[in-house]
């Protein structure tokens, strides 16, 4: 490997998260942003289409989070997304009569 300090590689991978997304926000520090992701993040796309593990319960959770909906508009303008950005979920991955119906 040139460049990359193995070692220092493998401690990142292992203080990644072992599970994946189940609706919880992630940590803004684990969050990622492919240029490929820009179109489905876009708050003018209803729709986005995917396979399992590409990524779109990780995205419903972390859009729920200021945080890092303020670190993709800083980073990422032509999402769409800022910190002044209002998210409201209509359905998920567990009930949650207080914000969408059963």
């Amino acid at each position: 490997m040139t460049g990359v300090d193995a070692c220092e590689l493998r401690t990142t991978l292992e203080d990644l998260p072992h599970e994946t997304s189940h609706g919880e926000p992630p940590l803004a520090a684990h969050v990622y942003f492919p240029q490929s992701h820009l179109k489905a993040l876009h708050p003018d796309v209803a729709l986005v289409k995917g396979m399992r593990g590409a990524g779109k319960t990780f995205w419903w959770s972390a859009l729920q989070d200021a945080q890092i909906r303020q670190l993709i508009g800083q980073n990422h303008e032509r999402a769409g997304i800022d910190h002044r950005t209002e998210l409201r979920t209509g359905f998920g991955v567990r009930p949650a009569i207080d914000h969408y119906p059963s």
